[in-house]
């Protein structure tokens, strides 16, 4: 009896041991947002103006974005308004599960990529889960970095590993009134890309706006072009004549030092 009790105790003891050792992987594979909340709760921040810039090699694109959240559904999504014929995003979907999992919504956010070819291109993905949102323990913007494996659809809906992504949070506003979100997704890929039909941006930020927040960044950018425009040509063509005048002047004192000689020598 005593043998069977303690077989059977080592045998809970080596299932746990298991199980804990498969929630550690999996958590390591996966972006959790404790005291936060997710991308869906994110992006569904109503009255924001929706932006996408993506970075490839040295090139930096920046496109607005609609937005396409269901009433009732844990889902949303955005797609860009660029129209570029290959090597953009077309937008980002995210999505969760209503069902709780150890008090934990998982979730799952997927690129919308353009391929050059007609095929459809394999989804690429990452995995996060997030507490069920409670407004006095939870945050809007959240400061942590967050590092989860990059996933791509196989040919039989098996993923596979491509890298890692990290998530991280931007401030888009000097105003801590402002409800204008962002939040930074870098991607580290681990296979080799290339073409069009696995590109995949180096850099994607997601960012939401306020209309006073656009506003703003308007204003300060005409307010910028308009002192260029007032300042900048008239001292350039200032400088312009000024280094003109200086090369005349520079000009006419050779002259004059080599009239000078000539004038010596002739003595």
């Amino acid at each position: 009896m005593i043998v069977r009790l303690l077989f059977f105790s080592y045998f809970l003891l080596l299932l746990t041991a298991t199980q804990l050792t498969a929630q550690v992987t999996d958590e390591s594979t996966t972006i959790t947002f404790a005291h936060e909340i997710g991308p869906v709760e994110k992006l569904k921040q109503p009255q924001l103006l929706w932006f996408l810039t993506w970075r490839s090699s040295d090139e930096q694109t920046t496109s607005m974005a609609s937005v396409n959240a269901p009433a009732g559904e844990l889902a949303v999504t955005l797609n860009t308004e660029t129209q570029q014929l290959t090597k953009y995003v077309a937008g980002l979907q995210c999505e969760e599960s209503r069902k709780l999992n150890a008090g934990f919504r998982s979730g799952r956010c997927t690129l919308l990529l353009t391929a050059c070819e007609a095929e459809e291109r394999p989804d690429v993905f990452f995995n996060y889960r997030v507490t069920k949102h409670i407004e006095h323990d939870t945050t809007l913007g959240g400061t942590a970095t967050h590092v989860s494996k990059l996933y791509e659809e196989g040919d039989n809906e098996d993923a596979v590993e491509v890298g890692t992504v990290t998530y991280s949070v931007e401030n888009s506003s000097d105003d801590e009134r402002d409800p204008s979100v962002a939040f930074i997704l870098e991607f580290n890929l681990t296979v080799k890309a290339g073409g069009c039909k696995n590109w995949i941006p180096s850099w994607l930020k997601v960012e939401g706006l306020s209309p006073d927040e656009v506003e703003m960044r308007t204003w300060r950018r005409r307010a910028a072009t308009s002192v260029v425009e007032r300042w900048g040509y008239p001292l350039l063509l200032a400088a312009a004549v000024y280094g003109a005048l200086h090369a005349l002047t520079a000009i006419a004192r050779r002259h004059q030092q080599a009239a000078a000689e000539k004038r010596k020598k002739m003595k």
